[in-house]
């Protein structure tokens, strides 16, 4: 369905001017980021109605305020009205705006035309990488999503598409379509998946272990813990995700090894600071993830504690020993009336979701 709207119109005119058409993909017009080496069109805009503003994402987890500046743009063009002053301009006035407004044009232009010449030798590369593609993008796995009550949100879906030199992954969402008893091309509502189990998890006051995908997320729960994540990845956590995880005794965050992971594992646990007991991050020996850390032979109770913050400010990996330094819980502000979660140096992110409420009633008692 077209959008009609000035902030939608000039924010998609200004990714189309960088970086081609874009696709639209149920609620989103997706089109490829201009701040990192994109293989998915992780970049999306959506126009917010009822906010009267237009809404740029990288599901990759890149800053909002960067890719504005890539295209060209401020925030105040995602709004559809312009800010209003109470009194007019003076003749003098309206001539230093309109020569201020002259030089933004001209520097906006030339912002977009380094953008445009960056993501073409950033393309170039990555056909050079790819090759040719061998064939049409082939199903892989649908991943169920839940509501509370065990009805059918909605599904995610893998597909992978072979090209000569490597296999590129994307997904899609799918909605639940109630009425027609079946999955419609179309974002969903934020649930976690697995949200049955994961309320099970925080009423039985036992370890919950987020991590960035459906895959890892079914890797950890074929090893016996509650694992959950949320739809699309990086950068799409909300606080929805958040009320559904509120009054979780823990939470580990299996965060990606990467900028956008760090970066992901940062916010969520600042968003969940105070409605849980306490959080940690921790992230693979080896590889990105935990599928790649399980997939080296490591256990799963070998995952390193890390800070994503330190990792953020430094850019860098950092020893264990100083991940063992910076790291620690987040915890409630509250006096405790359980038993305090082990910290980062007693006790590693599976041996605290492998405690069950009875040995932890044991532990109390010795």
């Amino acid at each position: 369905m077209a959008v009609m709207s000035p902030s939608f119109d000039r924010v998609r005119d200004a990714f189309e001017a960088v970086a081609g058409p874009g696709k639209q993909s149920g609620q989103w017009m997706t089109f490829q980021c201009p701040c990192h080496d994109d293989h998915h069109a992780s970049a999306a805009i959506a126009h917010n109605q009822s906010g009267g503003r237009t809404v740029v994402r990288c599901f990759a987890g890149c800053d909002d305020r960067d890719i504005l500046d890539r295209l060209g743009l401020k925030v105040v063009d995602l709004f559809d009205e312009p800010m209003r002053r109470e009194a007019p301009l003076s003749a003098s006035e309206r001539a230093v705006r309109k020569r201020a407004g002259e030089r933004a044009r001209a520097e906006a232009e030339q912002r977009r035309e380094a953008t445009r010449a960056d993501m073409a030798r950033r393309r170039a590369e990555l056909e050079r990488q790819r090759g040719d593609q061998l064939g049409e993008p082939e199903f892989v796995r649908a991943y169920l999503y839940e509501r509370a009550d065990g009805t059918p949100a909605g599904s995610v879906v893998r597909y992978v598409t072979h090209y000569e030199h490597l296999d590129v992954k994307t997904f899609r969402q799918f909605r639940w379509d109630k009425t027609r008893k079946r999955y419609a091309p179309q974002g969903f509502d934020p649930v976690l998946y697995h949200l049955p189990e994961v309320r099970a998890a925080v009423e039985a006051r036992t370890t919950i272990v987020l991590v960035e995908g459906e895959k890892d997320a079914d890797r950890a729960r074929a090893l016996g813990a509650t694992a959950t994540c949320n739809a699309m990845g990086a950068g799409s956590f909300t606080q929805a995700h958040v009320d559904q995880l509120a009054g979780a005794e823990r939470v580990v965050i299996v965060t990606d090894r990467d900028e956008p992971g760090y970066r992901h594992a940062q916010t969520v646990r600042e968003m969940l600071s105070g409605a849980v007991g306490a959080v940690y991050v921790v992230q693979a020996l080896t590889g990105k993830d935990l599928s790649d850390h399980l997939d080296a032979g490591h256990p799963f109770e070998d995952l390193e504690p890390v800070d994503p913050e330190a990792e953020l400010a430094a850019k860098r990996v950092c020893t264990v020993k100083d991940v063992m330094r910076a790291t620690s819980p987040h915890a409630r502000p509250q006096p405790p009336t359980h038993p305090p979660p082990p910290t980062a140096m007693s006790a590693t992110a599976a041996q605290v979701a492998s405690r069950s409420p009875a040995q932890e009633k044991d532990e109390v008692a010795r």
